[in-house]
């Protein structure tokens, strides 16, 4: 990481957390008394095919990545010969599939008592907009207008108030009615 930003590169607290919880699947497989210069690429391959038993194609890769970073700095510092992980086939396949809530789940959920209306009203605020959380929690009262919503920032609690995707997102609430409806009807 010091190399990194060292050249001026950026590298986030959330992307650090996220790696370090990948490594650990290296780290519950690896014995501690393997070193580096041990690993083989049949030792990565072996490992591959155990996080697959249990990992979607796409956490297997990550969880791969976040390792073989490692194995490639150390190969190109000279600590290590060669990488043992350069050349190996990543997972391809469907992820799990995702769906959406059915009109009786939603209000199975809202029919409930919330403890904080602030989560209700956001939760509420995503079903019907498809904003994020991210973004909902990053939200001033300068930014709703009496016809739509400006999305200018994501919240993120690792890195602070970030800029989304260094532009500037504006919702028309043509869903303000519907909104409105559920609101009242919850």
């Amino acid at each position: 990481m010091r190399e990194k930003l060292a050249y001026g590169h950026s590298i986030g607290r959330r992307h650090c957390y996220e790696q370090t919880n990948r490594l650990i699947y290296w780290e519950r497989y690896f014995d501690a008394s393997t070193s580096l210069r041990e690993l083989t690429k049949e030792h990565i391959k072996e490992f591959q095919l155990f996080l697959r038993k249990s990992l979607a194609p796409a956490t297997v890769n990550a969880v791969l990545s976040a390792g073989t970073i490692a194995l490639s700095w150390a190969a190109e510092q000279g600590i290590l010969s060669a990488n043992p992980a350069e050349g190996l086939k990543k997972f391809s396949g469907p992820s799990k599939k995702r769906d959406i809530l059915t009109q009786s789940e939603v209000k199975q959920i809202f029919s409930i008592p919330w403890s904080d209306d602030r989560s209700r009203i956001g939760n509420l605020l995503a079903m019907t907009t498809g904003l994020r959380a991210s973004e909902i929690v990053a939200l001033k009262k300068e930014d709703i207008e009496s016809n739509r919503i400006i999305v200018r920032h994501s919240w993120s609690f690792a890195d602070g108030s970030v800029l989304k995707n260094r532009s500037i997102v504006k919702l028309f609430l043509s869903f303000l009615h519907f909104f409105l409806c559920l609101q009242i009807s919850y």
